[in-house]
C-alpha cells in the first residue's frame, strides 16, 4: 500500500488525461485492498470517463466509496451511458446497482432499458432497483418535470412484456400521487397493465403499498380492487398501516367508496383489540366505522364499544358520533358517559343529554349530577333543584348558596306553601350542618316570619353554632315570641348565641340600646363589640367613648375586635385614634 500511494503522488505531475490512462486500466487489475484508494484518486479528478471507469467496478467498491461515487459529479447519467451495454451482464448490473444506491431520478430511464435486457437477473434487478427509487421519491415543485412519472409510466406500460412484479408495486405507489404521464395511463382502465396493477393492489402485502389504500379510494382503476381488499386487514400491524391515512376519508368521495367495501363488519375490530391499538389508529376507528356500509344497529353497537377505549379523544369523538344516531342504545351510551373520568367526556356527553333543549329524564340528570366535571355536576344539580321541591331539598346542601337561593326562590313563586312547609321539615330535622345552610336560605329568601316557630325550636338544640345561626336569623322575625327569646338569649352562656342575640335586638328594637348598652362593658369580646357597634349606629348612647375605652383594652382580642366595631360602624371619629393605635401597639 505505501508503494501504491508513492506512485499515486507520482502520477499527479502528469497531465489529466495521462493519469486517467494510467489509473483507468489500473483500476481494473486492482486488488481488492488497493481498489478504494485508485478510484478516489480517480473521482477526485472527476469527469464523466472517470465516474464510468469506476462504475465498473461499483460491485467491488466499500460503501464509503459507494457513496462517494454516487456524489462525484453533477449528472451522472454520462457516465452510465459510457458503462451501460445491454449485452454485457456484468457491466450492466454494475450500472443498475449504481443507480440503486444514487437513487438520481435522472437515471430511471435508463433502468426502464434494463427491463428489455435478455439476461434474466437484470430485468429483475433493474425492477427492484425503480421500486427503490420510487420509495426514496421526493416530489418536484410546481412546474417542474418528474423524470420518475414518465420512466415508471413506461415501465408499467410494457408490463407486459417483462412481467417485473416489483414494476406494478413502484406504480401502485405512485399512483397517490401521479404525474401526466402515469396519470394518462391509469385512466385506460381496459390497458393490460391496469390488470396487473389490480392484482398487485389485492395480493401484495408491502406495507408501502397498504398506507395508501385509503387514498386510493378516490380513484376508480384502483378503488373498487382497494374496497375488496379491506376486509382482509384484520391483524394489528396491517390495519395500523391503512388507519395512519384514515383523515382522508374526509372526502365524500372516499366515504361513498366505502361502502363498496366486502364483508364491512369484519372491518370493525373487536374491542379487545382495539384497546390495544396505538392511539391514532382508536382514534380513526370512530370514523372509520361511520364510514362503513353497517346496518345501524351494528354501527351503534360498534361505537358504543368505543366509548371503553383507553385514549380519551377516541372515547370522545365516540361521543360525537354517537350524538348523530337516534336508537335508543346510542342514547343510553352517551348518558353513561357522563360519569366519565376525563372532564371534557363528560361535559359533552351531559350536553348531548340533558341541555340540548330536549325533555330529559330525571334519572339521567341524576347521573350528570354525580359527573367529573365540577361545572357540568353543579349545573346538572341545579336543574334538579327546579324540578320538584323534593328534589330541591335532596341538592340544596351540594348547591352554592345563590344557586340554591335562585332554585328556592323559583319554587317559593309557583308553590309558596308547599315550599315553606318543606323548608320547615328541613329546619326541624337532619343533621346540624343541612339545618344550618337551611337556616341561611330562609333568611336568603326572606320567609323567616313563616318559619319562625321552627327557629324558636332550634334554640333548643345543644349544637351552639346552629343555636346561634336561629337567634341570628330572629332578627328577621316579626312576632313576639321569637323576640322574647332574643331578650332571653342576650344572657347565654355561649359567646357566639349572646353576641348574635345583641345584633337580633338592634335590628329588631334599635331605639331600645338601653336593653344593649350593659353589653358593652362585657368581657366577651365578641359580644362587647357588637354591643358597642350596635350603640354607635343608633346615634344615641355613649357607643364612641365605650369604642375608645376597648381600643385601648390591655386584651389584644378586645382591641381588635374594636377595630373591627369602628369599621363595621363606620365611625370617622375614630380614623385618627385608629391611626394612634397603629403607631405604638407593641403588637405590630
Amino acid at each position: 500500500m505505501p508503494d501504491l500511494l508513492h506512485r499515486l503522488n507520482l502520477l499527479r505531475a502528469r497531465t489529466p488525461n495521462e493519469r486517467l490512462r494510467i489509473l483507468i486500466p489500473t483500476l481494473t487489475h486492482a486488488e481488492d485492498d488497493e481498489l478504494d484508494v485508485i478510484a478516489a484518486e480517480l473521482l477526485r479528478f472527476g469527469g464523466d470517463h472517470a465516474l464510468a471507469a469506476v462504475i465498473r467496478q461499483f460491485h467491488r467498491l466499500g460503501d464509503a466509496r459507494r457513496e462517494h461515487c454516487c456524489t462525484a459529479v453533477a449528472d451522472p447519467r454520462p457516465a452510465a451511458r459510457i458503462v451501460l451495454d445491454r449485452n454485457r451482464r456484468a457491466a450492466t448490473l454494475n450500472v443498475i446497482d449504481f443507480a440503486r444506491h444514487a437513487l438520481d431520478p435522472r437515471l430511471a430511464p435508463i433502468l426502464v432499458e434494463c427491463l428489455a435486457a435478455s439476461h434474466r437477473d437484470v430485468p429483475a434487478a433493474a425492477a427492484l432497483a425503480l421500486a427503490a427509487m420510487v420509495s426514496a421519491r421526493v416530489e418536484p415543485a410546481a412546474g417542474h418535470e418528474d423524470p420518475l412519472d414518465a420512466a415508471v409510466a413506461d415501465a408499467l406500460a410494457r408490463y407486459p412484456d417483462h412481467r417485473q412484479e416489483p414494476v406494478v408495486v413502484a406504480a401502485a405507489r405512485m399512483a397517490v400521487a401521479p404525474g401526466p404521464r402515469l396519470a394518462a395511463l391509469l385512466a385506460e382502465t381496459d390497458h393490460p397493465a391496469m390488470f396487473a396493477l389490480r392484482r398487485a393492489v389485492g395480493d401484495t402485502d408491502d406495507p408501502t403499498v397498504r398506507r395508501e389504500f385509503l387514498r386510493w379510494l378516490g380513484r376508480p382503476v384502483l378503488a373498487g380492487q382497494v374496497a375488496r381488499r379491506l376486509h382482509d386487514i384484520v391483524d394489528a400491524a396491517p390495519r395500523a398501516e391503512v388507519m395512519s391515512n384514515a383523515h382522508l376519508l374526509r372526502v365524500p368521495a372516499r366515504r361513498r367508496m366505502m361502502r363498496l367495501v366486502d364483508r364491512p363488519i369484519r372491518c370493525i375490530p373487536p374491542l379487545a383489540q382495539a384497546v390495544t391499538d396505538p392511539e391514532f389508529v382508536q382514534c380513526a376507528l370512530p370514523g372509520w366505522i361511520r364510514a362503513l356500509g353497517v346496518s345501524t344497529a351494528i354501527r351503534v353497537r360498534s361505537l358504543a364499544d368505543l366509548v371503553a377505549l383507553p385514549a380519551p379523544l377516541a372515547r370522545l369523538l365516540a361521543i360525537e358520533e354517537l350524538r348523530r344516531e337516534t336508537a335508543p342504545l346510542a342514547s343510553e351510551v352517551v348518558a353513561l358517559a357522563m360519569l366519565d373520568r376525563e372532564p371534557r367526556i363528560a361535559r359533552l356527553a351531559a350536553i348531548a343529554t340533558c341541555f340540548d333543549g330536549k325533555p330529559v329524564k330525571e334519572d339521567t340528570l341524576l347521573r350528570a349530577a354525580r359527573s367529573t366535571d365540577a361545572p357540568l355536576a353543579a349545573l346538572a344539580r341545579h336543574r334538579l333543584a327546579r324540578r320538584s321541591i323534593g328534589r330541591f331539598m335532596a341538592v340544596r346542601d351540594d348547591l352554592p348558596p345563590a344557586a340554591a337561593a335562585a332554585a328556592g326562590a323559583f319554587h317559593l313563586e309557583h308553590d309558596r306553601s308547599a315550599f315553606v312547609d318543606a323548608m320547615r321539615a328541613a329546619l326541624d330535622g337532619g343533621p346540624a350542618s343541612g339545618r344550618r345552610r337551611a337556616v341561611a336560605l330562609a333568611r336568603r329568601l326572606r320567609i323567616v316570619p313563616d318559619v319562625a316557630l321552627s327557629l324558636i325550636r332550634l334554640t333548643r338544640e345543644n349544637d351552639p353554632r346552629l343555636v346561634s345561626a336561629a337567634v341570628a336569623a330572629m332578627a328577621d322575625a316579626t312576632d313576639e315570641s321569637s323576640l322574647r327569646l332574643v331578650a332571653l338569649a342576650l344572657d347565654h352562656a355561649e359567646p357566639r348565641v349572646a353576641a348574635n342575640a345583641v345584633e337580633a335586638w338592634a335590628a329588631r328594637r334599635p331605639r331600645e340600646y338601653g336593653r344593649i348598652e350593659p353589653k358593652c362593658d362585657s368581657r366577651v369580646h365578641r359580644v362587647r363589640a357588637n354591643a358597642i357597634r350596635a350603640v354607635i349606629q343608633t346615634g344615641a348612647g355613649d357607643g364612641e367613648t365605650q369604642l375608645h375605652r376597648m381600643l385601648d383594652d390591655d386584651d389584644e382580642r378586645h382591641r381588635v375586635s374594636g377595630i373591627w366595631a369602628a369599621s363595621a360602624a363606620r365611625s370617622v371619629d375614630m380614623i385618627a385614634h385608629l391611626r394612634f393605635l397603629v403607631q405604638r401597639d407593641p403588637s405590630n
